[in-house]
Formats: structure tokens, C-alpha cells, sequence
């Protein structure tokens, strides 16, 4: 079982070091890597478009050590699944089996890292939260970044002159739009939304945004920022298997996510593309989740619990398969 990862593998981390004690505990061996440039990895980290080679080579090494018998199988949630429909491109041959979790990129330019187009702020938060931290410097900054962040953010929703939006201009914006907004304020769902009018430059700037201080994440938000139409940036393996199905390896896949997870839509066009051009199979799971949290852990509305409908399976197995499954 092969776990990539590009938050810490290191054994106090709990969410890879319970997985690791379930496989093992159940004959498998499981080999668990940090991305290239995270933690115990050398190199550069180039969010989402260096993934697929290097687990193509993971899987390739894995299979070849004694204590594997040549067949690998993936898993993890979120990132940890990108990885893996990334390499899936790449069709290694030792790869067997995927349990895709709350993840992968069917198009990052219309659900994941952009949103219908719209980019999606929270890439931010994420660079902020994760840029490495190593040297004591940008470990200060990153701290001090931290500890102002909503004052980055009423830069974005308060731009100041030179073609950004202010005052009535931004509310006549606004409510062709047909968004509400207090005079002053707009809310960061749709803040982004107005990125591709002529009128609107970009609030942050390279060396002027909050990552700063770390450049190496600067530049891959900045180039997901400014790449405003689909086309080849978009395109790369790691960020887009719409224009690739063919390719995808033909192994079970087992496709989870939930109702309010940021990858919802991303998984079921996962499923819906695959589940009939593949022998695999491709089951799918949704229920009442979110992106972070254990499936256990379900989104309640006030005042109502959820019935058994609730959590969807997105193919019924049949006979010949579920010995296989």
C-alpha cells in the first residue's frame, strides 16, 4: 500500500500513522513518502503538476523490493488523491488498485482550484498554512502573516484605485452580478468572481502578497491566479483528466466523497466518465460529509438528522465483481 504525501509522513502524524498500523496489521506492507520538496524530500514543491512522474517512479521502486510482491495499491484523502489520479495518466503497470478519497482533479479549472473559472482563495490559505517553515525567518513571517491574514483579505475585498473596484463602481459590478453586498464589503465567495473584468486588477502582486516570504509557493498560486482561461496551463497532468480518460489506468477504483466536500463535483465526474469506459469497477460512495473529518462525522441541518438515503452508492456491484471488490 503506497501513501503519498505532502503533509509530513513522520509516525506522530495520526492520520498516516493509523493507516499505516491498519495495513500492516492486515499483511500489508505499507510504504508511506513525502512528496518531492516536503518534509524529508529534496527538491522543489510545484503544487499539483509534478505528481504523476514521481509516483510512477514510487510505484516502479516499491514493486521491485523484496518485501513487496509486485502488485501496489494507492490511498489517502484530498492531496493524497490527487497524487494518484495524476500518476493513474502515467499507467504503471504495478499499480492494481486506488481508493480515491475527497480528491483528484477531473478539470482544477472548473472544480477544485478554480471554480467554474473562478479562483478559489482558499489556494491561499492552503500556501500560507503549508509553505515550508525550515528556516526561522520565514517561520516568523508566516506567523506574523498568520496573525493579520483578515487584514490581506480587506485588501482583496477593499481595493484601492488604479482600475480596482471601489465605492459604487464595485456595488453597480456587484449587482449585475446579483450579489448583495454591504457598500464596503464584499463576501470572499464572490471575490474572485470579478477577476476577469477589464476593470479589476489583481489586489496581491509578486513580493507584495502574503506569501512573500516564500516564494517557491508565491509563484505556483500567482501562475494558478493569473492562468484566467482554460487552456495549457490548465491542461497539465496533475490538474486536468477530462481530455485524458483513455489514458487512465484500468484498475479498481473506489471513489469517496461527500455532499459538502470542496471535491464533490470533481469525484462524480470522475465516476461518470469512468465507470462505463473501464472494466475496473468504480464504485462510488457519497454521503453527508464534508472535506475534512471522518466519515462518522456527518454535516446536520438544525434541528434534523439525515435518513438512510442519505449515503449514495453510485453503482450496484454485480455478482461476478464483489468477490473481486
Amino acid at each position: 500500500m503506497l501513501i503519498r504525501t505532502p503533509y509530513n509522513k513522520n509516525k506522530e502524524n495520526p492520520d498516516l500513522r493509523n493507516p499505516g498500523l491498519y495495513w500492516t496489521q492486515n499483511s500489508f506492507a505499507c510504504f508511506i513518502q513525502d512528496v518531492r520538496g516536503r518534509f524529508a524530500s529534496e527538491g522543489t514543491f510545484y503544487k499539483y503538476t509534478g505528481e504523476a512522474e514521481d509516483g510512477y517512479d514510487t510505484v516502479a521502486w516499491v514493486a521491485q523490493q523484496q518485501w513487496c510482491n509486485g502488485s501496489v495499491a494507492t490511498e489517502g484523502p484530498s492531496y493524497l488523491t490527487h497524487v494518484q489520479t495524476s500518476m493513474a495518466l502515467l499507467r504503471p503497470p504495478a499499480l492494481k488498485a486506488m481508493f480515491a478519497n475527497k480528491g483528484g482533479f477531473f478539470s482544477a479549472f472548473t472544480s477544485g482550484v478554480r471554480n467554474g473559472g473562478a479562483y478559489e482563495a482558499r489556494q491561499w490559505v492552503w500556501g500560507v498554512k503549508n509553505a515550508s517553515r525550515k528556516n526561522p525567518v520565514t517561520k516568523a513571517a508566516l506567523e506574523h502573516v498568520e496573525s493579520c491574514f483578515g487584514d490581506w483579505m480587506k485588501r482583496s475585498v477593499n481595493p484601492t484605485p488604479k482600475g480596482r473596484l471601489c465605492g459604487s463602481a464595485r456595488g453597480a459590478h456587484a449587482s449585475r452580478l446579483g450579489i448583495r453586498s454591504h457598500p464596503s464589503v464584499l463576501p470572499l465567495s464572490c471575490l474572485f468572481s470579478f477577476l476577469s473584468l477589464s476593470t479589476f486588477s489583481y489586489p496581491f502582486k509578486r513580493g507584495d502578497s502574503p506569501l512573500a516570504c516564500a516564494p517557491d509557493y508565491e509563484d505556483f498560486i500567482f501562475d494558478q491566479a493569473s492562468a484566467m482561461e482554460y487552456g495549457p496551463y490548465w491542461q497539465q497532468i496533475g490538474l486536468d483528466t477530462s481530455e485524458r480518460l483513455a489514458a487512465f489506468q484500468d484498475v479498481p477504483v473506489l471513489w469517496l466523497s461527500g455532499w459538502y466536500d470542496i471535491y464533490a463535483r470533481s469525484t462524480v465526474d470522475f465516476f461518470s466518465h469512468l465507470v462505463d469506459r473501464k472494466k475496473g469497477p468504480h464504485v462510488l460512495i457519497m454521503g453527508p460529509w464534508q472535506h475534512v473529518g471522518p466519515e462518522d462525522h456527518v454535516v446536520r441541518t438544525e434541528g434534523e438528522g439525515w435518513g438512510r438515503d442519505a449515503t449514495k452508492w453510485g453503482t450496484p456491484m454485480r455478482a461476478d465483481q464483489s468477490e473481486d471488490c
